[in-house]
């Protein structure tokens, strides 16, 4: 079965395909230059927890269980327990992964933007409109976002099988158990992926095919059981699906309905940053009922919505291609919208990696739906048209490559994460997780003052963040406070819990507390089970608080074979150690600090 042609489709430029392919590269090419000064970045917040998290598998089969937020995400815990059995790699080779990821997932949104719309220029301007938006950094940046390209990837080929089923007198013996099996894939990789299925039904809708139909009845029946399946999987391994998932990002008092209330204003943060990313790119973003948007800005956020709901309904027949990627814009989006209130979220640049796909194919439609308007005779009735449009297109463009330079903006702060987290901080109300980040790093850098000043005001915002109590008691440490730092780790212990990094944290400081204290035993017994994870944050300043236990109580043999083997575990370290053994030597104390 042939697909006929969209109404605003146009004859193809005949533009020799080699021609596309090298432009396709250099594409490619523009977002490894623009990313380049991210390459170097360490290892970054979720990276560290899913390492932690691997380090208690007992096998390979722990892979395909939940990760350490409990999503089921195998790829993920493939991926980290790899590193984990046969070693980290440096830090190019280590981005090369959600780097070489991400330029498939460019070549895959070419391949199905040139199918929809029958033209490899078109298909070349969506992929190139998706891969430089500056909302994309992070996705290219990032290992722990390697799982959305990969879903991009397969979420696409998906959607192309699917279509080119339609083509063959045979479509069950070979493409549509393809679609099949890559949304299976892609479900497993990223839960955005349930969109497909509703994607799907939209390119019937934009090829005109009967939805009604046996044919088209069944492959909707397949897609939908393929999905089923997946989230009783899923739901059969604990991954989490509940409206009251542990996302401290929310206030957890908040009731559901305001979550819901508040989706279109998230819709619309979303639109807006892929559209005018300037001063709007956010990640582990914070969102508060009157605070983060007033009751205007939600109003206005439901006209928005409304209005695109109309846009898409006004041009279903007269502009269908944009209707379908408006469409696919709705369907991505909605997984991590919170119109059902599932407490995701609740705005970040990744969140639009999947839905930007159906933005820049809107766009594509629009270019050329313009074109056609522009190029009617003199003292037609559409010059309205010829006018609106140049505007409205030329405006787009403008947005779209300005915001090409900001792409190399954010690479360059994921090498210094203080500027990443400030850069967010204060973009709008109420960002109490960034400013408790920036103060991470504040304490690591040793301004304790400064750090202070942005816990407090993080707590302000948001008294349930209990991480914030965990900051606090490092300070206090730091002051000497050991009682209020005791107290503090009492408060955070239910965040903790969720994390072994910070399980891990509370232990080396209170064990620091209990030496401080005289308490040598007990600190000792705080210590030993951070030493079973030789990669984690804390093994290290572990075994030197250990050594310096041991010198305390007599045994400075006990205390000079910690060290040794702590050198075995941490080479980087061995200049530093090799001056802990010269202390020992001459009879002085080991220090415990970090």
């Amino acid at each position: 079965m042939t697909n006929p042609p969209t109404t605003d489709s146009l004859p193809a430029q005949r533009i020799p395909d080699r021609f596309i392919y090298i432009a396709l590269f250099a594409v490619m090419c523009a977002v490894v230059a623009l990313a380049w000064p991210g390459l170097r970045s360490p290892s970054f917040l979720d990276d560290l927890d899913h390492a932690a998290h691997v380090t208690h598998f007992s096998g390979w089969k722990d892979t395909l269980g939940t990760d350490c937020f409990g999503l089921f995400r195998p790829f993920k815990n493939i991926v980290y327990y790899s590193f984990h059995r046969f070693g980290t790699p440096p830090p190019l080779l280590w981005h090369s992964i959600p780097l070489g990821l991400y330029l498939g997932a460019v070549a895959a949104v070419f391949a199905l933007s040139r199918r929809l719309t029958s033209s490899s220029l078109a298909g070349l301007a969506a992929a190139a409109l998706w891969a430089l938006s500056a909302t994309q950094t992070t996705t290219v940046i990032w290992m722990a976002c390697f799982n959305i390209s990969l879903s991009v990837i397969l979420i696409c080929l998906a959607v192309l099988q699917y279509d080119r089923s339609w083509d063959s007198a045979r479509p069950w013996a070979g493409r549509l158990p393809a679609c099949l099996v890559l949304t299976f894939l892609a479900l497993v990789s990223y839960e955005t992926a349930l969109c497909i299925a509703p994607v799907c039904v939209a390119t019937d809708v934009l090829r005109k095919r009967r939805l009604f139909s046996k044919p088209a009845l069944l492959r909707y029946a397949a897609l939908a059981a393929v999905t089923l399946g997946f989230l009783v999987l899923r739901h059969q391994l604990g991954g989490v699906s509940k409206a009251n998932y542990n996302n401290f990002s929310f206030d957890p008092e908040m009731p559901l309905w305001k979550l819901s209330v508040s989706a279109p204003w998230l819709m619309w943060r979303h639109f807006s940053m892929w559209f005018f990313p300037f001063g709007r790119v956010e990640f582990m973003s914070t969102y508060i009922w009157g605070k983060s948007a007033s009751m205007l800005d939600l109003a206005g956020a439901w006209g928005f919505f409304l209005m695109l709901v109309a846009a898409w309904g006004f041009t279903l027949r007269r502009l269908p291609l944009f209707a379908f990627g408006i469409a696919w814009y709705f369907l991505a989006s909605f997984p991590s919208s919170n119109f059902i209130p599932l407490r995701s979220g609740p705005i970040e640049d990744y969140y639009v990696v999947v839905p930007g796909v159906g933005l820049a194919i809107a766009v594509v439609a629009l270019l050329r739906a313009a074109r056609g308007w522009i190029a009617t005779p003199q003292g037609s009735s559409l010059g309205y048209k010829k006018l609106t449009a140049t505007c409205l297109v030329g405006s787009i463009l403008v947005l779209k490559l300005a915001g090409i330079p900001l792409f190399w903006h954010q690479a360059t702060l994921w090498n210094d994460p203080l500027r990443l987290y400030l850069a967010a901080a204060y973009d709008r109300p109420a960002q109490f997780q960034q400013k408790n980040l920036a103060a991470r790093e504040l304490i690591y850098r040793g301004d304790y003052v400064t750090a202070k000043q942005l816990v407090d005001e993080s707590l302000a915002d948001g008294p349930w963040y209990t991480i914030n109590y965990l900051l606090l008691g490092e300070i206090a440490i730091r002051a000497g406070d050991y009682k209020a730092a005791a107290d503090y780790f009492d408060r955070s212990q239910s965040m903790a819990d969720t994390s072994p990094r910070f399980r891990e944290f509370i232990h080396l400081r209170r064990a620091e507390i209990h030496v401080a204290s005289g308490n040598l035993v007990e600190a000792r017994d705080l210590l030993l089970p951070l030493l079973r994870r030789t990669g984690g944050e804390e093994h290290y300043p572990a075994t030197v608080m250990l050594a310096d236990i041991y010198f305390r109580q007599g045994d400075r043999e006990k205390a000079r074979k910690t060290l040794e083997k702590s050198a075995t575990f941490h080479p980087q370290k061995r200049g530093e150690i090799e001056q802990l053994m010269l202390q020992l030597a001459s009879q002085t104390s080991v220090p415990t600090g970090n």
